[in-house]
């Protein structure tokens, strides 16, 4: 009585058309070309000259401590922990 009533296996999944992962497929490899593409330095023309200009003073004056330290992060030092009241 209770297998005439209804289904109960589950509808098959409907297959996926195959012009969806191609269009997927061209997607990524026009943004991974885009991508590569894409120059690393500033994009922006005030970026360019302002980068350039000091670049120029920077090589003529000697180095300074700062300058030889550019691979290092400056840290804030940290604060000691305040006991909470209760």
């Amino acid at each position: 009585m209770s297998g005439s009533h209804g289904h109960n296996e589950p509808l098959p999944e409907p297959n996926t058309p195959m012009w969806l992962p191609a269009l997927g497929a061209v997607l990524f490899l026009v943004a991974a070309i885009a991508w590569t593409m894409s120059p690393s330095t500033p994009t922006s023309a005030t970026e360019t000259t302002a980068a350039a200009a000091p670049a120029a003073s920077v090589s003529a004056a000697p180095p300074t401590p700062a300058a030889s330290a550019m691979g290092t992060i400056a840290r804030p030092m940290r604060q000691p922990r305040q006991p909470i009241p209760h």
